[in-house]
């Protein structure tokens, strides 16, 4: 199957499997983690196996079989908790020190974390028809605080410190006109094309800004700009929002509600990380990927080409200091230096 078909036909199973079980996405790797002080990584995916790695070389240290297919994985701001996110619906907190589960969560999914305030932000399946926000502490799994969702849900995301967090909405119907599609100028080409679309497809979203701990709505916009894909990434950066999706229309998101649309240096993006300074944002795509400033295509980066099936990029974490792991479909893993050049990758098994 051409690569191209192939990365469609993957984005549709993730739609029709991604309720009410949460599936790991692409197959082979595709959740990592990097501990905060370098030392540890850890990675999963398909096999259902955690596998703790040394930073530096990037050797497995310890295999842990967990039974379901890993979607998600955190380090807590001190490097003694490890979140795992499986395909069951499942949270679990493990001690990295002896590497056992200290609490575990069900029926949440598609965790996002504040890593300097030690709280994750999990989806909670309420019932078959409604969903729910919960923060849960990164120390024991207790929940924090609860928001409600009364409408569907593109992407949300936290900000540093714990206290806001940002949600997109699912596209409705709104005041927007709806103009055929055979009236778009035909002089329209790239992004340009792709924003008079989004302006003219009867479509639009809604993004609040909410506080963490009461549910109290601080600011909300409405927008022009829709990203329904399950794989639409929100990063919440001071005031900026960013969107990032597998369809490469992204966008900056202003506090006034100004957006402005950008692509990335790949066709689709299968995965998309921002360094926690806003200044680094890394993504993947077929056997490449890029890395730079939020809001462009960045410097591109191209891993050696293996025989057989294609391999993607599925999973990434942007440090600090603008380092960055990523992981693939046909478990690999690579560290990225922090100007963005390939340093090492090796097989993970």
């Amino acid at each position: 199957m051409p690569s191209t078909l192939r990365g469609l036909a993957l984005l549709v199973l993730g739609f029709l499997v991604s309720s009410p079980v949460q599936a790991a996405r692409w197959g082979g790797l595709d959740a990592i983690a990097v501990s905060p002080d370098g030392k540890l990584v850890a990675t999963g995916g398909q096999s259902r196996v955690l596998f703790i790695q040394d930073g530096t070389s990037l050797a497995v240290q310890k295999r842990i079989w967990l039974g379901a297919r890993l979607c998600r994985l955190f380090f807590s701001r001190d490097g003694s908790r490890l979140l795992v996110e499986d395909d069951s619906e499942t949270v679990q907190l493990f001690d990295t020190r002896d590497w056992k589960s200290l609490a575990k969560v069900e029926r949440v999914r598609g965790t996002v974390v504040a890593g300097g305030a030690d709280v994750a932000l999990v989806r909670a399946r309420l019932s078959s028809a409604v969903t729910g926000l919960r923060l849960l502490s990164l120390t024991d799994g207790s929940i924090r605080a609860l928001v409600d969702l009364k409408e569907r849900v593109a992407s949300y995301a936290l900000d540093s410190e714990g206290k806001h967090v940002a949600i997109l909405t699912l596209s409705s119907e709104g005041d927007e006109k709806r103009a055929p599609p055979g009236e778009t100028p035909r002089n329209l080409e790239g992004m340009a094309r792709r924003e008079y679309q989004l302006r003219n497809d009867g479509q639009m979203a809604d993004l609040r800004l909410i506080e963490a701990a009461t549910g109290k709505v601080v600011r909300e916009r409405r927008l022009w700009y829709t990203s329904d894909s399950e794989t639409t990434r929100l990063f919440l950066q001071g005031d900026v929002t960013w969107v990032v999706n597998f369809n490469n229309t992204c966008a900056r998101i202003a506090p006034d509600g100004t957006t402005t649309l950008f692509e990335t240096g790949v066709v689709f993006n299968y995965t998309a990380d921002l360094s926690p300074d806003g200044k680094v944002l890394v993504t993947g795509g077929l056997r490449e990927g890029t890395w730079g400033e939020p809001g462009g295509k960045g410097k591109r980066f191209v891993l050696e080409a293996l025989p057989g099936e294609d391999e993607y990029l599925t999973g990434s974490v942007v440090r600090p200091d603008g380092s960055a792991y990523l992981v693939t479909t046909a478990y690999r893993l690579l560290r990225l230096s922090r100007e963005g050049r390939v340093e090492k990758v090796t097989a993970v098994y």
